[in-house]
């Protein structure tokens, strides 16, 4: 009797999975013996494991194209002799004995402390390796269940947005799309997003070069909400008086097209403010353009984690210009004339950067408190604060800089940016940290009255538990004086900067 339900079953499946319906199991997850976790890891937490790994298939896998096996099914189709093969072979020939399309199983290592997990999926009818989670990692069992559910979210996901890419606008037998066929690729996934841009310079009105920062928030199915910063002007372009800035926020889609080629639309409501001076203007020289603007739709291509983005401007525009006239004797006179629109494109401006998101899971917040020993003349020291997010090897934060010193008069030091970085395990608790930072550095010199203006940062630390040593060199525009005889302004590097202090986190966490 058990012979014949077992054949009923496989039959079953079979007949089911013809239909177009792929079979996933989920099998009890691997414990590395050699790396000394089994003696850590009780069978209840194993089961809780891969308890959490099959609920996130469920969760994340279209349920039109993939059926999740129950454990009471891999269980009585012989998944006792599947869970207790530790082979990757084996567990892969036992899986297409009962029926599954794809095995799924993770496997816990520990090293020192650090627990790791790793999920891998499987094709069982060629044995290949699909797709496989990032390996999270964590002192902490509870802490380490959290992050695989986002990790393994994550990999479903993209599986079946890799899987099903060719079947979003297959053709049935009637030449005509399959509603029944499409199935929704991961759009985006749910957790937080940093964009930094640079604005190229197309011209006036168009656009002067700029630095643009987005970051905010995004959705499952492909939304985000987000904050971006811009500015610009003379000071990256080095042409004279010209300026751009503002603040908006961001509201929008995302839409696959195919592969990882993605269009990304919508629009931004916010300030924005756009000046230049000797701008010409109906043939007139010397006219003044300022423009107010408040609305901002933008399309975006993204491949990848490389952004083109072109955003128009629309708001108050306003040129002012000496118009030449004769009086009734003959003679030429200059009047100033303002030209106003009220409502209308001001801007077109053209985007190109990186895209860099991160899934919504627990994650740390850190602060850095450092010193800025004195290495040059223009600063010779000065204080950094830094707060921000940690997760696993990824950081996030805001820095605070300021400082003074003595070079041919006072200088004066202050800025604000957003770090972006990583951190690469050396040994023991040594720790390889690089990024780079977009803001805004000024170095005020008084005894020319010179400004000079930093917008980049890149960095590289060397942390030891919790003492840091950093370098960080500030590019942009030196003021006039210090570059030629002529004057104008300059872009390179303008200061380098040597930092030590204390790095505090909120976890016990290595990374």
């Amino acid at each position: 009797m058990k012979r014949l339900a077992f054949f009923l079953i496989i039959t079953l499946f079979a007949g089911m999975s013809a239909a177009g319906v792929k079979y996933v199991a989920v099998v009890e997850t691997d414990v590395d013996a050699s790396s000394g976790a089994s003696a850590e890891l009780n069978p209840a937490e194993v089961r809780e494991i891969t308890a959490e790994l099959r609920r996130q298939a469920t969760k994340n896998l279209p349920s039109g194209r993939y059926s999740v096996m129950t454990s009471e099914t891999v269980q009585s189709m012989g998944g006792a002799v599947l869970e207790e093969c530790a082979d990757e072979n084996c567990v892969i020939t036992l899986g297409s004995k009962i029926g599954a399309d794809y095995i799924v199983r993770g496997t816990v290592s520990k090293f020192k402390t650090m627990f790791t997990l790793a999920v891998e999926l499987y094709e069982t009818e060629n044995g290949t390796l699909v797709v496989s989670s990032e390996a999270v990692r964590s002192e902490n069992l509870v802490e380490l269940l959290r992050t695989a559910a986002a990790a393994s979210a994550e990999m479903y996901r993209e599986f079946a947005g890799v899987k099903e890419s060719a079947l979003k606008f297959k053709p049935d037998n009637d030449n005509k799309r399959n509603g029944n066929n499409a199935v929704m690729s991961n759009k985006s996934e749910r957790g937080y997003y940093l964009a930094p841009k640079y604005q190229i310079p197309l011209g006036m009105p168009s656009s002067w070069g700029g630095i643009n920062v987005e970051g905010g928030w995004t959705w499952d199915n492909g939304m985000f909400i987000g904050l971006d910063i811009s500015g610009g002007g003379s000071w990256i372009t080095c042409s004279t008086d010209n300026l751009f800035m503002g603040l908006g926020i961001s509201l929008g889609n995302v839409y696959d097209l195919g592969g990882q080629l993605q269009l990304v639309y919508g629009g931004s409501v916010g300030l924005w403010y756009t000046m230049t001076d000797h701008y010409t203007y109906k043939g007139y020289d010397d006219a003044t353009y300022d423009a107010i603007n408040y609305l901002a739709p933008f399309v975006k291509l993204r491949w990848k984690f490389v952004e083109l983005t072109y955003r128009g401007l629309l708001g108050i525009k306003e040129v002012s210009y000496d118009k030449t006239k004769w009086d009734s004797e003959g003679n030429q006179y200059d009047y100033n004339k303002t030209d106003v629109t009220y409502f209308g494109w001001n801007n077109h401006q053209l985007m190109t950067g990186f895209y860099f998101s991160k899934p919504k899971i627990a994650c740390d917040s850190y602060t850095a408190i450092r010193y800025q020993m004195p290495l040059g003349k223009s600063m010779p020291w000065g204080i950094n604060l830094e707060r921000g997010l940690v997760w696993g090897d990824v950081f996030f934060g805001i820095d605070i800089s300021g400082g003074v010193g003595e070079y041919e008069g006072s200088t004066d030091l202050g800025g604000i940016g957003f770090s972006l970085g990583k951190v690469y395990d050396l040994w023991d608790e040594l720790q390889f940290v690089y990024g780079g930072s977009v803001g805004f550095w000024v170095v005020w010199y008084s005894s020319t009255a010179n400004i000079e203006i930093d917008y980049l940062a890149p960095f590289v630390k060397l942390r030891w538990k919790y003492i840091e040593l950093m370098y960080r060199g500030l590019l942009g525009s030196k003021p006039a004086p210090y570059v030629n005889d002529t004057g104008g302004s300059q872009f390179g590097w303008n200061n380098h900067q040597l930092m030590l202090g204390l790095y505090f986190a909120s976890s016990k966490r290595e990374r």
